[in-house]
């Protein structure tokens, strides 16, 4: 953050070199000539904010004599400069209540006022600093990590809004986003020993690749980690903005990531069902001979938290007994991640199948014994895009 410097003053008007002489009190800085015997002084300097848009100086002064007490004076006709951090003019002129353009500052970024005032060959300054008005960035956004499987590789979209507190309350305003909308996304981790990643984002939509990014060996440790130990991980991302020089995350986004991909838990829930449907239709089948059954997944779900699946399934038989007849039913089997605590609710079905399944069990639910877990679809190491042994062998 730089500051307002006096010297920039210097442009606004051409000076006697006998103007050399710079007195800087609270604020105040005074030329005055080497043979004066009087001094003005400011008394005051009064900014009042009507708006975050519009700004009003006051500025009183006074004039000291070798002998007595300062006496006030007329206040002479002021040039006023407003400075933004960068020392960049936001405003130059003779009036005292001017606009400043707030929309385009930084978030509570300091604003120098400079009141200056020419006493016949003296010159009496005063300045006061402001701060322009909070800001803040919004964001929507959508996270695909792991992409396809690679845990060093994801994608992103963002769609951005800015606001303003609005001048005097609680409550917030939308302001014009700045043209270039890019920051950085800080991943790590949860939990983990090693640093945060820096990826820049330079468009509201991409890709990013982790692999070559400094502290990319931390991350991986950490990731492996906690998939071996706890069979899943979080990987944080913190999203940063250039926008307004806002220094915190405008965002946080969690994704939970495990050892399973997305099709081997697909392929776990289809065994399920495969196994439900055969223990309910060998209890609700009367005819043991001609019998032929079938089992859909119509879809599931999977709870992290708790290591559930949700499974939504149907499921039925064709007897052929003196003559062809279909049973049909449907319902939610809920089971943990091992097979156990499993129960099936029935829901719907073909009047025959529910009127055997209420003869057979006279409940909606049925409390499953466990159900066993297919070799091959328990878990899979992480796929890294470049993995090094010590990774895939962890000691």
């Amino acid at each position: 953050m730089r500051f307002f410097n006096p010297h920039h003053f210097s442009g606004r008007t051409s000076w006697s070199p006998v103007f050399a002489i710079v007195v800087l009190t609270a604020g105040v800085f005074v030329h005055v000539g080497c043979g004066a015997r009087s001094e003005y002084l400011v008394d005051s300097i009064t900014v009042s904010r009507p708006s975050w848009d519009s700004v009003e100086v006051n500025v009183s002064f006074s004039r000291k004599l070798s002998l007595g007490k300062p006496k006030p004076v007329e206040t002479p006709p002021l040039a006023i400069r407003v400075f933004d951090s960068s020392i960049d003019t936001l405003y130059a002129g003779n009036e005292t209540r001017f606009r400043i353009p707030d929309a385009e500052l930084d978030d509570r970024e300091l604003v120098s006022i400079e009141a200056c005032a020419r006493f016949g060959t003296s010159i009496v300054c005063a300045q006061e600093i402001v701060e322009s008005s909070p800001k803040r960035v919004l964001v929507e956004d959508e996270f695909d990590y792991p992409r396809e499987g690679d845990y060093d590789s994801g994608s992103y979209e963002f769609e951005f809004t800015a606001e303003r507190q609005v001048f005097g309350t609680e409550e917030w305003e939308p302001i014009p986003l700045p043209e270039k909308q890019d920051g950085v996304i800080v991943v790590n981790v949860e939990g983990g020993v090693g640093e945060g990643m820096t990826v820049p984002y330079r468009k509201p939509k991409g890709k990013f690749e982790l692999e070559n990014i400094a502290h990319n060996a931390d991350f991986r440790r950490d990731l492996l980690k906690g998939l071996l130990e706890e069979n899943e991980a979080t990987v944080q991302f913190n999203i940063y903005t250039n926008a307004f020089a806002i220094r915190d995350p405008i965002l946080t986004r969690d994704m939970m990531v495990d050892s399973k991909s997305m099709e081997a838990r697909e392929i776990e829930a289809g065994l399920f069902v495969e196994e439900t449907a055969r223990r309910l239709v060998g209890q609700l089948r009367t005819f043991p001979l001609g019998a032929q059954r079938f089992a859909y997944l119509d879809s599931w779900s999977y709870d992290r938290n708790e290591k559930q699946y949700s499974i939504q399934l149907s499921f039925g038989w064709r007897s052929s007994f003196i003559r062809s007849r279909y049973f049909d039913l449907s319902g939610t089997l809920t089971v943990s991640e091992d097979g156990n605590n499993g129960t099936f609710i029935i829901s719907d079905g073909n009047e025959r199948g529910l009127r055997r399944w209420d003869q057979q069990f006279g409940s909606r639910t049925v409390v499953m014994d466990p159900l066993p877990v297919r070799a091959g679809t328990s878990r899979r190491a992480p796929r890294f895009a470049d993995d090094d042994e010590s990774l895939n062998n962890p000691q």
